[in-house]
This record gives C-alpha cells, sequence and structure tokens, in this order.
C-alpha cells in the first residue's frame, strides 16, 4: 500500500506540473483516493462514500482544500 501511494502521489504531482490549466478534474476508484488522502495525512479511515469529492491545490505541494458528498 505504501508503494502505490507513492505512485498515485507522484502521478498527480507531476499532472499538476505539466498541465497549462489552473483548475483540473481527476476521476478515481475510491481506493485510489483514499490511499492519497492517508499519504497526505488526512484521513484514517477505511471507506469513502460513493461520489465523494476531494478539493486539492497545488502549489509546490499538495494539499485538502475540501472534502464533501454530494447527495443525490
Amino acid at each position: 500500500k505504501r508503494e502505490a501511494r507513492e505512485r498515485i502521489f507522484n502521478t498527480i504531482i507531476k499532472i499538476c506540473q505539466n498541465t497549462p490549466y489552473n483548475i483540473i478534474g481527476i476521476a478515481s476508484h475510491g481506493n485510489v483516493m483514499l490511499e492519497l488522502l492517508r499519504k497526505l495525512d488526512f484521513i484514517n479511515q477505511e471507506k469513502l462514500t460513493n461520489c465523494e469529492v476531494i478539493k486539492l491545490k497545488y502549489d509546490k505541494d499538495l494539499s485538502i482544500v475540501d472534502r464533501f458528498t454530494t447527495i443525490y
């Protein structure tokens, strides 16, 4: 899991560094997002709810801005 966390984190950093856009959207499976949140020391739980939205900010480092669940 630690190696997966590092790959996920590094991939998102590369995307942020190589895009000309200020705002991007990334969709993923819950486990991928869960490992990213663990890497950022933001979460210590086993599951995320469906359709959860995590707002991140990249400014030479990746940080959590907000987290919320959409209800349909």
